[in-house]
């Protein structure tokens, strides 16, 4: 493979160039020839977001399902080669391919598919792309939620978006019976929520979509983490968008009244209702906003999400895991407010 003469490829590395040459290699490993195949495709002359993003998907594919990687390559659409107009189409395939494998063929059907795209940009992260997926009419209603979901949420948290690319795709490869999916590069929903018709769907569209957009900035750290604070930062996105009280969705946990149990359980591989993180984990959260603020909770997750991003190195995944321990830290200078809101849900030491 020689990627030699790419005008992207310079002295001054970017993080995109970096990552796309780090997928290059992995899929040499797997595959040396279909690796200088892709090397040559017209989506590389010049390297966008969606592309970087692309080569993603396609070294997971390699590493996976090498057998899969060869099939959506030889597919009709792509046998001259990704176009950048396919790429974020291309982005999508490792984990649709995980989800729900028959949705590979109307994706790559030009028929079918469409792309949608905008380009935004944040404060904090700079020049963003986004991108919208459909393999049926949508609305256009989704693209403008998608960029209040990704600034709002990024505004508020006070720190780049740990990626310069967010896609959505409409359709069925969710997880389970979710109505939503975060993949890290894109999410998906439902087809129901590409909608402008007054009904329930359309309602919960903003809300459900910036849901998952808050998983860019949290994952990976316990359940209830992760889920508490993408309930709590959709309900502010929503808050700012329509003016409705910031709330969560989920209130009771049949399982039990606090966050240890549910680590406990988590522990000893016990199945119990998944929908107690975002009950216990959104309400703990939810009590911290209301009683410290708007300034002083968003300094306090922004000094909790940096310290999730500190490599420790000891796992297969990016950054650190932070727990009930480094709350704690990032909420030191008010100590005196948030100790009885943890006792309170995750130590269930007082009455709720």
């Amino acid at each position: 493979m020689s990627i030699a003469g790419k005008p992207w490829l310079d002295d001054s590395l970017t993080e995109d160039a970096a990552r796309s040459v780090k997928s290059l290699y992995y899929i040499t490993d797997e595959d040396a020839t279909l690796a200088r195949r892709i090397v040559n495709m017209p989506f590389l002359e010049t390297l966008e977001p969606t592309d970087t993003a692309a080569l993603e998907a396609l070294s997971w594919l390699a590493y996976t399902e090498i057998l899969a990687l060869r099939e959506v390559l030889a597919h009709p659409t792509l046998q001259d080669g990704i176009t950048d107009d396919w790429a974020p189409v291309v982005a999508l395939m490792d984990s649709v391919n995980e989800a729900a494998p028959a949705f590979l063929r109307p994706l790559l059907d030009p028929q079918q598919a469409t792309v949608e795209r905008r380009s935004i940009t944040l404060p904090h992260t700079g020049t963003t792309d986004l991108a919208i997926i459909r393999t049926s009419p949508g609305v256009p209603r989704s693209m403008d939620l998608l960029e209040h979901s990704v600034s709002g949420i990024e505004q508020f948290m006070g720190v780049a978006l740990p990626t310069n690319y967010v896609g959505l795709l409409f359709g069925t490869a969710v997880l389970g019976y979710s109505h939503g999916t975060h993949y890290g590069n894109y999410l998906v929903m439902l087809p129901e929520y590409d909608t402008d018709d007054g009904s329930d769907s359309a309602n919960y569209a903003g809300r459900l979509m910036a849901h998952e957009v808050a998983h860019s900035y949290w994952r990976d750290n316990p359940n209830w983490l992760d889920e508490g604070l993408a309930e709590l930062l959709a309900g502010i996105s929503e808050n700012r968008r329509t003016k409705v009280p910031v709330t969560v969705d989920y209130t009771y946990c049949p399982a039990g009244d606090n966050i240890a149990l549910l680590e406990r359980l988590d522990a000893a591989g016990v199945i119990y209702d998944y929908r107690c993180n975002y009950a216990l984990g959104g309400q703990f959260f939810l009590e911290l906003y209301n009683s410290l603020g708007d300034d002083a909770f968003s300094e306090g997750i922004r000094n909790l999400y940096l310290s999730s991003v500190v490599e420790d190195y000891t796992d297969e995944f990016d950054g650190s895991p932070v727990g009930i321990r480094q709350i704690q830290d990032a909420f030191r200078s008010h100590a005196a407010t948030v100790a009885p809101i943890i006792d309170k849900w995750y130590h269930g030491s007082s009455p709720q």
